[in-house]
């Protein structure tokens, strides 16, 4: 007959793995449930609360455009989707968003479905739209919302633009044309703190933020045949300047 040999812990061992795993369980349901209420007190309560921050009123609210009678969209994407805007005093409001690249404005919807702008985008540090993050930086003259490409000290920024053409009345042999919006190409930044916005046009745009690594940049550029043009190789530029 084969002999069972059971092993058994003292009973201080016992009592003692039991009170630590007692703990354990306590600390993770902690800060669980302070990351959960963390992160529902940084939300708006509502679009209420969304409107009085950025000095919004029924008084002096600008209604959204419709462009109907316009070819073309200018917007981000063509309808309203669910977004995430992110404001300088630390909150976040989620609602149904869009962004005009024409009028280079954001707008909203309120409770009762009317489609507003945002009056002071100034208060706005960035927007998430689906995949898309719109980062909103003061320059010289006016702020402006810009795609993010790349995050980090350096950030590869794009300006998108719509610009709307007259319709045009019908000629001899030539039909008329509505009016209608034409998205015009991207125009590539780079934007760090120190230095703020570059236009990324050349080889020359890199000295303004780089000067002591001309010769290393121009190498890279070289060897990873860059084009300026070229949104996925000005993506691979800046992540690279972000490792220097």
């Amino acid at each position: 007959m084969v002999r069972k040999i059971q092993n058994f812990l003292p009973l201080e061992k016992v009592k003692t793995y039991q009170m630590k795993t007692i703990i354990s369980v306590v600390v993770v349901f902690f800060v669980f449930f302070f990351n959960t209420a963390t992160m529902a007190q940084s939300y708006m309560a509502g679009v209420d609360e969304f409107i009085e921050y950025n000095n919004i009123n029924m008084a002096n609210a600008q209604s959204g455009n419709t462009y109907e009678d316009i070819e073309g969209s200018p917007f981000l994407y063509g309808d309203f989707v669910v977004g995430q805007v992110k404001l300088n005093n630390g909150k976040y409001y989620k609602g149904e968003l869009r962004y005009d690249n024409y009028k280079q404005n954001l707008e909203f919807k309120n409770e009762k479905g009317e489609v507003l702008e945002v009056l002071t985008p100034e208060k706005i540090t960035s927007v998430v739209l689906d995949e898309i993050t719109l980062k909103y930086v003061l320059t010289d003259s006016q702020g402006q919302f810009f795609r993010q490409l790349v995050g980090g000290g350096y950030s590869l920024l794009a300006l998108d633009e719509a610009e709307y053409q007259d319709p045009k009345p019908a000629r001899p042999y030539v039909e008329a044309t509505p009016a209608k919006f034409i998205v015009k190409s991207p125009v590539y930044f780079i934007f760090s703190a120190a230095d703020g916005l570059v236009e990324l046009k050349n080889k020359k745009s890199l000295t303004t933020v780089y000067p002591e690594k001309v010769k290393e940049i121009g190498n890279f550029l070289k060897r990873e045949k860059i084009k300026f043009t070229s949104q996925e190789d000005l993506v691979k530029l800046v992540e690279y300047l972000n490792t220097l």
